[in-house]
This record gives structure tokens, C-alpha cells and sequence, in this order.
């Protein structure tokens, strides 16, 4: 029985993309598409549909269902060295449980079989990477691939939801979401990561990719906006391409269609939906309740609007009122984004949007240390420089610039979250700190006990995360967190 990573060294050429196929309603548009480019792995129950180069399996009841079919459309079969059985974690080891089922050991004697080591067992088997599948096992083969060097990977048939497509409608009351979870969109987690992780080119074979995503920001918006950058591919389950440009620029007309973003925002959850909400070619769709003072400050562009995405991208960073962007749009503004897409946060508020949205009124995290939620702006700050898609040099070189206050670097320095906890030494850097063309100081209030206590508590916890995952990387270079369970 050969390992998986060794027989794709061996028989395959990472250049060559993959096409992975699940059971959600787009598996039914494959038709529609010329796949013979692609290397097909099939998920679970999908290989009794459609031939493939891979069959991915994670539970024993698969191969109970679709023995024969995996024999007859499969080339291999990639399973865990623990399998899963009844979507728990299983005790034996692949190699005994091919000994006892015909299926799996006349498709080991063929060499046909191959193992992985799974997170969910805390046995290792081999010396290969250990693939995560927290959820469900389109995290496991995306995983796989991404690990194995493929560079590039679309899906049909991984849509979220809590539906499968037509072809397994037979399905739906045997093992549609039957590990307990509420829905499919909880492995769009696990997509993210490692997106982030492996920077492997991933989208739904439907949509553009990359998809793509505009920020104009004026010289004291650099730092937030590639705190943006970084917050959006932190969360998004598909590959984005993020165009940043000095507001008021010109140049060649941009590829689109795309989302145009405040610099100043910070995505918290996954701009997936965004790329699904595609806007008509002569408008511009932003977020509902958008009729105030203060605009959007997030909208979708259409394709025919490419000449005008430079200015569009600045008045959305500037949420000028709806009536000057309607202007610039000839008129083609439509709302129908739901109102949670507009970035913001209000104190008295107790739902949290999707985008937070940092103001310029010297509370903003990089200016002040007292913002109630600088510790969120500052923790997507010190991901991206601890994954080197931020130098710490332009943290220094935005506060030579006065476009942030000096304690900043403090906490990049030494990995701390929580303004609130800097040291005395780094406070007194702040003490005539006055942002570049303010002519003020920036208020850095005094902390109440209670609020400093609170810092603690998040600190320590997030040290302790940190701990873990940085245990679980040593156990398997270069993996996502550690794993809470996985199914399906």
C-alpha cells in the first residue's frame, strides 16, 4: 500500500490542474464544461457518478455503498491510515481493514490503495504531511492537492448549504450532513486556511477567478488597506486578487467585475457570497440602508463600469453620499446587498457586522490605542507580518510618516494583540504623537481596569492558540490549526 504523497510524485505532474467534484447542486453543471483539462477527485459517493483519477474517501460507509463503483471509475482510492467509520474516528488502521473487506484489498493488491495520515487520529503513521479535515472531507482533498504542489484547483459540487445535487437525491435521508453539522458552509473555514497557508489558485469552476477585489486609499491609508488585504484573504474560501491603487489614480481600465472596498474597513467573515451576488454589466450594486450622509462603503461593479472603477473605488473609500455616487455611475446604482455587507460598527450595537469599518476621527487602531476593537485590526496586523505578507519595516516606515502611532511597532516587535497592555516605556512614545497634517495630538485615553482586564484575558488566549497551533505545525509542517472533528 503506497503512500498518497509518493504515488503523486511519481505519476503526476503538479502543474497540471485538478478538478475536485462533491455533491452539492453545481456537480450537475459539469456538462457544461470541457473537463478533460482537469485531473478529476471525486468525493465520497460522487465516484458512482463520474470516472476519475482519484476517489477520496474519509468513512468506511462509502466503500460499503460504492465499492464496485469505486473499483470500476476510480484509478486510485486516497483514504486516511484511521478511517472514519459511522462519521467518527476510527481505531484500525487502513491496512487491517483492507485484509477483511474484499474491495480494499483487491484494489491494494492492484496498487490502488493509498494512505494519508488524517488530524483526526492523533496516530501518525508516516513521515508526511498530516492532512486537516475539521468538517468535512472537501477540506482533506484540497488539503491533499495543495500539499502535493498542484498549483491550481476548481470545484463543482462543493456550493455550502445544506443541499446535495440531483444525482444524490437518494441520499438525503441516509448521509446528507449526517456528522451533526448545520450546514456544508462550515468547510469553507478550511478552504481559507489553506489558501492562506499554501497560496494554491482555488475557485468554483462557475465563477471568474480570481475574483477580484479594488481599494483606492489616499498616503495615510496604506497601512490599513493591506491590513484589508490581508483580513480578505484570511477569511475568503476562494482565491482573490486585491488591487490596490492611490485614490484619484489612472490607469489601464482593470479587469472585472469586482468588489470595490473602503480602505479603511476589515473583513471578520468569508467575501464568498460577494462573487455570487455578481452585479449586471451597467450597474453598481451596493449594500441596502445606504441612503444616509455617509454611503457604502462596499459595492460590486459591473463589467461595462471598468473605465470608471479608479474614481468609483475612491468615492466608495471616501462613502461619499449615495446621490455623488449615483453620479459617477451614470445612475446604475442598485441596493441589494444585505445590509450587514456595509462596513460599520456602533458601540451600541450588539450584532457585529461583516466588515468592520475604522472611521477617521483618531480613534482608528493604527492612531489610537484606545479603540474598543483595535485588538481585532491589530491581530489580522501581526498574521499577516508573521506569514511575511507584511514587512514590519512598513509599519516603521508609515510611523516615520506620522500615518501611525510609534507603540504600533511595539506590539509587532513582540507579538502583542492588546494596545492596551504595551508597555510604559512604548505608552510615552505615544505621548506627542500627532498624525501627519492632524495639528493634534491623538487621544490615547487611559485605560478603566475593567477594559485592561478583559485585554488580558483575550491575550492569554490568544497566546495559548497560538501555542497550539504552533504545536500542531511542528507535528505536521506547514497544517492549519488543530482540529476540532471531521465527517462526511
Amino acid at each position: 500500500m503506497q503512500p498518497f504523497f509518493e504515488w503523486f510524485a511519481a505519476n503526476v505532474d503538479p502543474s497540471d490542474p485538478w478538478l475536485i467534484l462533491g455533491k452539492g447542486p453545481s456537480f450537475e453543471l459539469r456538462s457544461r464544461y470541457d473537463l478533460t483539462p482537469f485531473h478529476l477527485l471525486s468525493l465520497n459517493h460522487v465516484v458512482r457518478e463520474q470516472k476519475v483519477r482519484v476517489a477520496h474517501v474519509i468513512d468506511l460507509d462509502v466503500i460499503h455503498a460504492c465499492g464496485p463503483a469505486i473499483e470500476k471509475n476510480a484509478q486510485v482510492l486516497a483514504m486516511p491510515w484511521h478511517p472514519h467509520e459511522r462519521n467518527s474516528p476510527g481505531q484500525r488502521t487502513l491496512e487491517k481493514i483492507a485484509d477483511e473487506l474484499p474491495v480494499l484489498r483487491r484494489l491494494k493488491d492492484e496498487g490502488r490503495l493509498l494512505w494519508y495520515d488524517l488530524s483526526t487520529s492523533p496516530v501518525r503513521h508516516g513521515r508526511g504531511p498530516v492532512i486537516q479535515a475539521t468538517y468535512f472531507s472537501a477540506e482533506a482533498a484540497l488539503n491533499l492537492l495543495a500539499l502535493a504542489g498542484v498549483r491550481r484547483v476548481r470545484s463543482l459540487g462543493l456550493d455550502g448549504g445544506s443541499a446535495y445535487g440531483g444525482a444524490f437525491e437518494d441520499l438525503q435521508n441516509s448521509t446528507l450532513l449526517a456528522n451533526g453539522r448545520a450546514n456544508f458552509d462550515q468547510q469553507f473555514e478550511g478552504f481559507a486556511r489553506t489558501l492562506l497557508r499554501t497560496g494554491v489558485d482555488f475557485s468554483p469552476l462557475d465563477l471568474p477567478a480570481p475574483a477580484r477585489a479594488y481599494v483606492a486609499c489616499v498616503p495615510d491609508e496604506v497601512l490599513p488597506a493591506q491590513v484589508l488585504r490581508h483580513s480578505i484573504r484570511r477569511n475568503t474560501s476562494l482565491s482573490v486578487e486585491i488591487v490596490i491603487m492611490p485614490a484619484g489614480s489612472s490607469g489601464p481600465t482593470p479587469p472585472i467585475p469586482g468588489v470595490l472596498i473602503a480602505p479603511r474597513a476589515q473583513a471578520l467573515v468569508d467575501l464568498r457570497p460577494l462573487w455570487r451576488a455578481a452585479a449586471d454589466p451597467n450597474e453598481l450594486v451596493i449594500p441596502e440602508g445606504s441612503e444616509g450622509t455617509e454611503g457604502p462603503g462596499l459595492a460590486i461593479v459591473g463589467s461595462d463600469l471598468a473605465p470608471a472603477v479608479p474614481e468609483l473605488a475612491a468615492l466608495i473609500g471616501r462613502r461619499v453620499p449615495l446621490g455623488t455616487l449615483q453620479a459617477a455611475a451614470g445612475g446604475r446604482v442598485r441596493a441589494a446587498l444585505l445590509p450587514d455587507w456595509n462596513p460599520g460598527w456602533r458601540r451600541d450595537s450588539s450584532s457585529q457586522p461583516h466588515l468592520l469599518y475604522y472611521p477617521s476621527d483618531g480613534t482608528e487602531p493604527w492612531i489610537s490605542r484606545g479603540h474598543p476593537l483595535a485588538h481585532l485590526w491589530v491581530r489580522d496586523l501581526l498574521d499577516a507580518v508573521a506569514r511575511g505578507f507584511l514587512k514590519p519595516e512598513v509599519v516603521a516606515q508609515e510611523i516615520r510618516r506620522g500615518h501611525a502611532r510609534p507603540s504600533l511597532l511595539y506590539q509587532v516587535e513582540h507579538g502583542l494583540e492588546e494596545p492596551l497592555l504595551v508597555s510604559r516605556r512604548a505608552r510615552l512614545l505615544d505621548r506627542d504623537f500627532a498624525p501627519a497634517g492632524a495639528g493634534w495630538l491623538a487621544p490615547q485615553s487611559p485605560a478603566h481596569w475593567a477594559r485592561v482586564s478583559r485585554a488580558i484575558g483575550r491575550e492569554v488566549r490568544s497566546r495559548i492558540r497560538r501555542l497550539r497551533a504552533r504545536s500542531f505545525a511542528m507535528d505536521s509542517p506547514g497544517a492549519p490549526e488543530p482540529p476540532a472533528a471531521a465527517g462526511q
